[in-house]
């Protein structure tokens, strides 16, 4: 029997790998670009700018940039490699889980051929779940996928280390433990930081899995300084930051408050998700999520509360006598406390469920194995069990298969998502990238239609036929856009993105004569509205740029100040450093200098950062 199940999980791997590979090849997408455009000039830059430089959480996520910067020669051309290394670790991961789950069930008192399925079921159905795709086919979240790697590495190191920890004899164990907990936690954390949360689930695993011989009752200081303190220091440190991260809302179409009010939902429909799996359930845009601004509007979200506060309580009480099927609900709500939290981040996202969702794949388990011993003729339940884990797979088949095939990807999620206008503007991408104009403008001409008071598809209809049709239907157009830039909205952040493309290709001479100067004035007139004070910083940038072209030199430095005074960038201090040389001001050098070294003093990550232009400034003569 051994056999046999060794040899279907085996089954079960080539299969993920079969359904995978096509949809390897599929484009880089969204955040990609923001996070791994320094691949570009790597090797000018310096590895350590790379790895050190980013800035998409408090940590920089160094390791995870280290796994990118290797691959650096195959971008942007070769999204395949980039995915391909995703599909790997997620087997890796697939294949601790196996490790993990056999640990787990040999806690219980079912016999080896229960044991077998219970663990068959755990690794298929988790390996096998469409939910993961964003996780394995949208390159960058292979942060989530190599903290989830150390998370579970971290989990089968301490099912090792705690027998030591259980013995009082040698006082070196507890020593060695928390050192190799806190490597393996801190691994985690560099790759993405809710990879702190390997210290919360190692909580949960002592009070459920292990409630009748426990590490935290017999090493009570240990496990409070070693689990419970750095997460409570992050507690504290999460709460006396709260007015900053309210204020942070402001370019959110929801506040601080809504987010929490939604959370419950978003994760009972995650649940939901989980259990039944159906086409078109499946997106990377979320942005048509409907926020909860009370507990009874939608109607539904007094009800996700309670459900999510009954399977708690339930899973409390039940720890000693049910003790996997408590683990399993408790990994999944804890989880994904850190993101459902009060940290501003976008209301939903499937991959969020990579780690999470192993504790409804031991649910499942579970359920499985009780399903299988209600039968006395086992062929029954083996050939239910077995059409669950196909629909499962044929679902993934499918949503992969749209991976593979971009523009058919696009055009569903428009089908299955008509008001995500982020759903909207990837299906105008692919139909840019296929050369059909015509619908692209089609497109967004929709997007204009769904936003209120937002200039984002008309101005990307204007850069359509400046840039690559060539001919403006309406000369009246930029006038307008001007216009109403005065009272517009933001939309979030996508507008950076939009006028950064736009600029570049006016500077490259690809689109009217008169575009520089049209961007320039719309530019004036979104630093005018106090809806765009959220990314002022970047559109300073822009004018100052735009004013350099234009040898405006006073102006562009006045502006460029004006966006180091509000966020800083080895960019922005580039843009200065050639603006100085033109204006010959030896004080101002000398004041730029001084400028860079105190970020440093202040921040020794940026040591790295900026190094290529200290030396720039230093070899710089006047």
């Amino acid at each position: 029997m051994a056999i046999k199940i060794k040899l279907l999980l085996i089954v079960v791997f080539v299969i993920t790998i079969f359904i995978y590979t096509p949809a390897l090849n599929s484009p880089f997408i969204f955040d990609d670009f923001y996070n791994l455009s320094g691949l570009s000039d790597l090797v000018n830059r310096g590895w350590l700018n790379f790895i050190l430089g980013n800035f998409s959480g408090p940590t920089g996520r160094p390791l995870s940039m280290l796994s990118f910067a290797v691959q650096h020669n195959s971008w942007p051309d070769n999204p395949q490699l980039f995915k391909a290394i995703n599909l790997l670790i997620h087997c890796l991961n697939g294949l601790l889980l196996f490790f993990i789950s056999k640990i787990i069930i040999n806690r219980s008192d079912f016999n080896l051929a229960e044991k077998n399925v219970f663990i068959l079921t755990v690794v298929s159905y988790w390996m096998l779940h469409p939910i993961h795709l964003t996780t394995v086919l949208y390159a960058v979240q292979r942060m989530t996928q190599l903290a989830t790697l150390f998370t579970l590495a971290g989990l089968l190191v301490w099912f090792r280390l705690r027998e030591d920890l259980l013995v009082k004899s040698n006082i070196c164990n507890p020593i060695i433990a928390a050192a190799i907990i806190w490597s393996c936690c801190l691994m985690a954390i560099l790759s993405k930081e809710n990879g702190i949360l390997l210290l919360l689930l190692i909580i949960v695993i002592e009070v459920t899995l292990f409630s009748k011989n426990n590490v935290l009752n017999q090493n009570r200081k240990w496990a409070a300084i070693v689990l419970a303190m750095p997460l409570a220091l992050l507690a504290i440190y999460l709460l006396s930051n709260l007015s900053g991260i309210a204020v942070s809302y402001q370019f959110r179409d929801f506040n601080l408050w809504q987010r929490l009010l939604t959370q419950p939902v978003v994760i009972i429909d995650y649940l939901k998700l989980l259990i039944l799996p159906t086409y078109g359930s499946f997106s990377l845009f979320h942005d048509d999520y409907v926020v909860s601004t009370s507990f009874f509007s939608p109607p539904k979200t007094i009800l996700c509360w309670f459900i999510l506060i009954g399977l708690l309580v339930f899973a409390i009480k039940k720890r000693k006598k049910l003790p996997i099927v408590s683990l399993g609900i408790l990994w999944f709500f804890f989880m994904h406390s850190l993101e459902a939290s009060f940290v501003n981040l976008e209301l939903y996202f499937e991959h969020r469920n990579y780690l999470p969702s192993i504790g409804i794949a031991l649910l499942a388990g579970v359920i499985t194995v009780n399903y299988y011993n209600y039968f006395t003729e086992k062929r029954i339940p083996l050939f239910l069990i077995s059409m669950y884990l196909l629909w499962i797979t044929t679902v993934l088949f499918l949503e992969s298969g749209n991976w593979a095939r971009p523009l058919i990807q696009a055009i569903e999620w428009v089908r299955f998502q008509p008001q995500s206008e982020r759903s909207l503007n990837y299906l105008a991408t692919q139909y840019i990238r296929n050369g059909d104009t015509d619908n692209a403008i089609k497109t967004y001409h929709q997007i204009d239609k769904q936003e209120e008071n937002s200039v984002f598809a008309r101005l990307n209809i204007l850069k359509l036929q400046e840039c690559f049709i060539k001919q403006l239907e309406d000369s009246e157009a930029w006038s307008a856009i001007v216009s109403e830039a005065a009272y517009s909205k933001a939309k979030g952040q996508r507008i950076i993105a939009l006028l950064d493309n736009y600029l570049l290709l006016a500077l490259q001479g690809k689109c009217d004569d008169n575009t520089i100067r049209n961007l320039e004035l719309l530019l004036k007139r979104l630093l005018e509205n106090k809806n765009y004070n959220h990314i002022k910083s970047y559109l300073l940038e822009f004018l100052a740029i735009i004013e350099y072209v234009y040898m405006d030199y006073k102006n562009s430095l006045q502006h460029i100040k004006s966006s180091i005074l509000i966020s800083h960038s080895a960019e922005k201090y580039g843009l200065q450093l050639n603006i100085i040389n033109k204006t010959q001001s030896r004080d101002e050098l000398e004041k730029m200098r001084n400028d860079i070294k105190d970020i440093i003093r202040h921040n020794p990550k940026y040591y790295f950062t900026y190094q290529k232009l200290l030396k720039e400034i230093e070899s710089t003569e006047l």
